[in-house]
Formats: structure tokens, C-alpha cells, sequence
């Protein structure tokens, strides 16, 4: 039985996906998932390309129907997404584009201004409000993605590849840039990557996935502080090895969504 729209009716902030399956026609993207996120955790998703990471996200995100079983979420629970695709409107400048999303709630111009304001300054782009989206480099364009999320104040926050198209440099940055917002806030967050190095960072729990139809292969939990992870922590450079030996094991040719 579908248990749709999600069920809100209890107050804690964890999220639980019970005997989650999906398909799109006879193609099975995703088989009988069972996961628990807890309130304030990071949950990394990692595995072969193609296989239903971001289709689960999606799932939880409400932007789609699974075939089968349950998403239960807390009724004070406000989710934010953030894609891979920065997906900035070109006729707004930063600030503009940040404060879209709340011109749909009952909330002041001036109390929305603030918000803005403050969310910038958070993501470390206050100085470029006023520029469009044309004249921002791609790391800033993604703060900014990222920004317009956080305005909202979210308590859980899905991350669909958020920095696979910046460098590495660049993503050395906004890793040590979200662990600080996560330390701030402390928000539950669905991390979906394909980056272990990424997983290892920000993850509480790294789980690996299989090719589709999509299963957990193995669940690798990260102990080690998230203020305290660098590249290169011994704890953090033993989590990725065995992430990297996990997911190379868990890789086989797989097309679809």
C-alpha cells in the first residue's frame, strides 16, 4: 500500500523510509529501502551512476510518488533542496533570487530583506547582492543556490550533487563552508554524491549503495567530529579508503534514472 502524502502527524524530526520501493513502468529503480535519518544527522548517499540516488531524493523531497511503502516525517519538518544545476533566474541579481522563495509567505518586505541579507553574509557572498547571475563565477552562483535554500531556515535540507561541477579547490571551500552551516544550524540532511571524499567530510553516515534496482550495500559510520574533519585526518583518510573500496565493489554498468 502507498503511504502518500507524507504522513506529518507526529512531532519528531527524523525520517523514516520503510519498505520504499519504486519503478517507472517495468524498470525497478529502487527495491524495498529501509532507512532511518536521525534529527540533526548527515546521511551521505553514495553509488554507481544512474542507479536511483537522486530518484530517492526526489522521493523524499515530495517531487515524486513511490510505487510502494512509506515516508514519515515530522510535521514541523521544512525541507530545502539544493541541485547539482544552480537554476538561478538570469533577470534577478543574488539578493533577488535568494528572496524568491519567500515572497509566498506572510512575512514583511523589510523582514525578508533581513533574511537575506543574513543568509548571505552567511554563505560569504553579502558583497555581490546586487550582481546578476551572469557576472558571478559558478562558486558563487551555487553559494547562492545554496542561500536560497537557507533562507527558508530549513530543518532538512537534500543536497543533490551540489558541488560536482566546481573544482577541487573550489570544493575544498564549500565543504569546510557547509560543515560550519551545519554546526550553526543543525539541520537533518540527505547528501547525495558521488565523491566519497565528500561523503567522509560531512557524512555522520556514509551509505553505499548498489546498482539499480537500488539497495544498501553497506552503511560506513563516521565517528570522527564534523568540526575536526580535514583531508587529511587519519580517521577521515581510513573512511574514504574503505568508502572507495565499497563503492568500487559495489559498481556494475547501469542505466536509467
Amino acid at each position: 500500500m502507498v503511504d502518500w502524502p507524507l504522513r506529518t502527524g507526529w512531532i519528531s524530526l527524523e525520517i523514516v523510509i520503510e519498505n520504499l520501493a519504486h519503478a517507472i513502468g517495468d524498470l525497478q529503480i529502487i527495491d524495498r529501502l529501509d532507512i532511518t535519518i536521525g534529527s540533526g544527522e548527515i546521511v551521505a548517499l553514495l553509488g554507481p551512476s544512474g542507479c536511483g540516488k537522486s530518484t530517492l531524493l526526489r522521493l523524499v523531497a515530495g517531487l515524486e510518488r513511490p510505487t510502494s511503502g512509506s515516508i514519515t516525517m515530522g510535521r514541523h519538518i521544512r525541507a530545502a533542496i539544493v541541485f547539482q544545476d544552480h537554476t538561478l533566474l538570469p533577470w534577478r541579481t543574488a539578493a533577488g533570487n535568494v528572496e524568491l522563495p519567500l515572497e509566498h509567505h506572510p512575512i514583511s518586505v523589510a523582514e525578508r530583506r533581513e533574511r537575506v541579507a543574513a543568509v548571505l553574509e552567511q554563505v560569504g557572498i553579502a558583497d555581490f547582492a546586487d550582481y546578476y547571475p551572469k557576472a558571478l563565477s559558478g562558486g558563487m552562483r551555487q553559494r547562492v543556490n545554496l542561500a536560497r535554500a537557507l533562507v527558508l531556515e530549513p530543518t532538512l535540507l537534500l543536497m543533490d550533487e551540489p558541488l560536482s561541477s566546481l573544482d577541487e579547490q573550489l570544493r575544498e571551500i564549500l565543504l569546510d563552508d557547509l560543515a560550519r552551516l551545519w554546526s550553526e544550524r543543525g539541520f537533518t540532511c540527505l547528501y547525495v554524491t558521488h565523491s566519497p571524499d565528500e561523503a567522509v567530510r560531512l557524512g555522520h553516515r556514509v551509505m553505499i549503495l548498489s546498482r539499480r534496482p537500488t539497495k544498501i550495500v553497506e552503511v560506513v559510520p563516521i565517528e570522527t567530529p564534523i568540526e575536526e574533519r580535514s583531508h587529511f585526518h587519519p580517521a577521515i583518510a581510513a573512511a574514504r579508503e574503505t568508502v572507495w573500496n565499497l563503492v568500487r565493489e559495489s559498481r556494475a554498468p547501469c542505466h536509467g534514472t
